[in-house]
């Protein structure tokens, strides 16, 4: 949608090489677990553009275990990649972001309605609600500087 109303969308993935030429679209592979490849996008994003119309920070991960089941590992990747990027793409970008434009967070009901199954994805959807209200006030704050 994005792109036929005539933005230019850079996005990230995971998963099979995204083959396909789209005019104003450019899919870059990036495993949103491993830090350096997350910079590598957002370097590669600046080093294309000078602004971004509207941010969409829609990564998050769930492992479906009990929660005594859960490693550090599968505790600390499911923050990163939900919680921890979100803050760091929108602290990386907010330079390039002017007036008007648009940051959107993809919540869910699982944090604000538990499920018995995903604890840490209820967790992690939970901080992204409160991340959110956070920025709109440091935001706001931002432009009464």
């Amino acid at each position: 949608m994005l792109v036929s109303k005539g933005y230019y969308v850079f996005a990230t993935y995971i998963g099979p090489d995204f083959t396909e030429h789209v005019a104003n679209f450019k899919a870059i592979k990036t495993d949103q677990t491993n830090r350096e490849e997350v910079y590598r996008f957002i370097n590669y994003v600046k080093s294309k553009t000078d602004h971004l119309d509207c941010l969409h920070c829609n990564a998050g991960m769930s492992i479906r275990k009990s929660f005594t089941e859960y490693t550090d590992k599968d505790w600390d990747m499911m923050m990163e990649v939900t919680v921890n990027l979100h803050y760091i793409m929108c602290r990386e970008f907010f330079p390039i972001i002017p007036d008007g434009s648009r940051i959107l967070f993809t919540g869910s009901q699982m944090g604000v309605h538990p499920h018995v199954t995903v604890l840490a994805y209820g967790v992690t959807k939970l901080t992204v609600h409160a991340l959110c209200k956070n920025f709109v006030k440091e935001f706001g704050e931002q432009e009464q500087r």
